[in-house]
């Protein structure tokens, strides 16, 4: 337990991630057909979306690459909870959301060849990342497996998911 002005020993550095572990886990949820999947997914979807424009309110720097990404991430929650909730939607509002999408992912991948840095990366964020690519191989498994309904599929895509969250959610503290 901490003392007075004193960190304590975990912070939630990044509570979206928490949230993401959640929309990892309402997937499992819907995948194996139990109860209350698209109440997880919904409110983690619209959770994360609020944590991400509250940060984009109170930074003072905006540049065009903000705004990009904030009208990408609206237009991807609205489409996410339109078809978690089987709603119907225009195919003209999933094509922009498309579109923001890759011009996002291309502005950043633009900002990365251009600064030439090839970042260093400790021992820790390398496990963090082979994890997740760990939890993506045995859900896949999993998922495969369930499309020919043979037996274990389901174990395994709920180890996987479950990897998977864990990873989201340690990825949000600071230790």
């Amino acid at each position: 337990m901490p003392r007075r002005n004193q960190e304590p020993d975990i912070v939630l550095k990044h509570p979206e991630y928490i949230l993401m572990g959640g929309l990892v886990m309402g997937g499992l949820f819907r995948w194996m057909h139990w109860p209350h999947s698209m109440r997880i997914m919904t409110a983690s979807l619209v959770g994360f979306s609020l944590i991400m424009l509250i940060r984009f309110y109170r930074s003072k720097k905006k540049d065009f690459y903000d705004y990009l990404a904030i009208v990408t991430l609206v237009v991807a929650t609205v489409n996410g909870v339109i078809a978690i909730n089987y709603m119907s939607a225009s195919p003209l509002f999933k094509y922009l959301g498309i579109g923001c999408t890759l011009l996002w992912v291309g502005i950043e991948s633009f900002k990365q060849m251009k600064t030439g840095k090839i970042r260093r990366t400790p021992f820790l964020i390398l496990l963090k990342q082979n994890l997740f690519t760990v939890a993506l191989a045995i859900t896949g498994i999993g998922v495969f497996l369930k499309v020919f309904h043979w037996p274990g599929s389901g174990l395994l895509i709920i180890i996987g998911m479950g990897i998977g969250a864990i990873w989201a959610v340690n990825s949000g503290m600071k230790r």
